[in-house]
């Protein structure tokens, strides 16, 4: 999957989102966020129309440290003819693409600042037993 950087140079890609039916699926272009540990966050808007499950609330520490209350449900992720779930963040804001998304989905990202774009690829077996080496 190819994704590109906006006009505010942040890595962009577009993915489908839903709750408990495919039906209400809906694109939309998200940000990858590599200092979000979590899987996706939606504004309320976005997010309502979805059919997500709520399951509980979760307390954020942002970037300018404060404290952000959210909604947490249960959704699922389309994108290159797969799907991932994990819980989505009701946040405001740009919708976000997290880490918890790229673990989940067992991507590898590979970033062209000087070209505006960037690539998640399935992370290779050689990647993932180089990654548990270096990890022993």
């Amino acid at each position: 999957m190819t994704g590109s950087f906006n006009d505010g140079d942040n890595p962009t890609l577009k993915i489908k989102v839903w709750g408990i039916f495919t039906n209400n699926a809906v694109e939309i272009e998200v940000m990858l966020d590599t200092g979000f540990s979590g899987f996706l966050t939606l504004p309320l808007q976005t997010a309502l129309p979805l059919g997500l499950i709520l399951l509980s609330t979760a307390e954020y520490v942002l970037a300018d440290n404060s404290k952000q209350l959210n909604l947490l449900c249960h959704g699922s992720v389309g994108f290159d003819n797969e799907n991932a779930s994990g819980l989505i963040a009701i946040s405001p804001g740009d919708p976000l693409l997290g880490m918890e998304f790229l673990r989940k989905s067992g991507l590898h990202l590979t970033l062209d600042a000087a070209n505006s774009i960037f690539m998640l690829e399935k992370t290779s077996a050689k990647t993932t037993e180089i990654k548990n080496i270096e990890g022993a």
